[in-house]
């Protein structure tokens, strides 16, 4: 399976739509919900749109044939991102993007967050790399695994940690950290720094990283 890509329902700037276009190249493409305003905008088709469909609109009049839809009850015990998700993880991707172009309702974007945590699940045999992103930030969970990031000097990274404790090893960062503990709540892995175009984070344990775009 291609890489997959989301995109939640939300504002999305058309300053930022070549950034967006770029992450869509080659990977398979689901509209959640009002999410498919986007790919109206911009003049994509998605391959998929699912949802319950309480927020798409009138724009839901010009889905076309192209685009194969999963629809779902408003009365149900899961929001449409996390279905959407769930569907994705299904499909065994290498790497599943969430793009949620700005924080919203905060009840519905920390549980997005804690959402990636289902990529983790013991019960998966093909764990995928995945994240929220959208243009300031990237927000990437891992899971006894390694991450290669790539950025600009000076930009932000910061490390919490999801399991009682962690393990961080951290290279090209302004501090750096060899087999590092940091337990849970505790927030020394907090505001580090790119030293240059590249780092790589690692991570025995469960936690977050999330890393803060300087705006171009």
């Amino acid at each position: 399976m291609k890489d997959i890509i989301l995109f939640l329902s939300g504002r999305y700037a058309s300053d930022d739509f070549n950034f967006y276009r770029s992450l869509c190249r080659g990977r398979y493409k689901i509209a959640v919900d009002g999410g498919y305003r986007f790919f109206k905008k911009a003049k994509i088709i998605p391959d998929l749109l699912i949802g319950d469909f309480d927020s798409i609109g009138p724009a839901q009049k010009s889905v076309t044939s192209k685009t194969k839809i999963i629809s779902f009850p408003t009365d149900k015990n899961a929001t449409d991102s996390e279905l959407a998700f769930e569907h994705a993880l299904s499909l065994k991707p290498k790497v599943i993007d969430i793009v949620q172009p700005g924080v919203g309702e905060a009840d519905h974007f920390a549980g997005n967050i804690m959402m990636l945590t289902l990529a983790g699940s013991a019960n998966r045999q093909n764990r995928s790399k995945v994240r929220i992103v959208n243009r300031k930030i990237e927000i990437l969970y891992l899971n006894n695994s390694s991450i290669s990031i790539r950025g600009k000097k000076n930009e932000k990274l910061s490390v919490l940690p999801l399991s009682a404790t962690i393990r961080l090893t951290t290279e090209g960062l302004r501090f750096s950290a060899s087999d590092t503990l940091i337990r849970r709540g505790r927030t020394q892995g907090l505001r580090n720094e790119l030293t240059g175009s590249r780092a790589k984070v690692t991570i025995k344990g469960e936690a977050l990283v999330f890393h803060q775009f300087i705006a171009v």
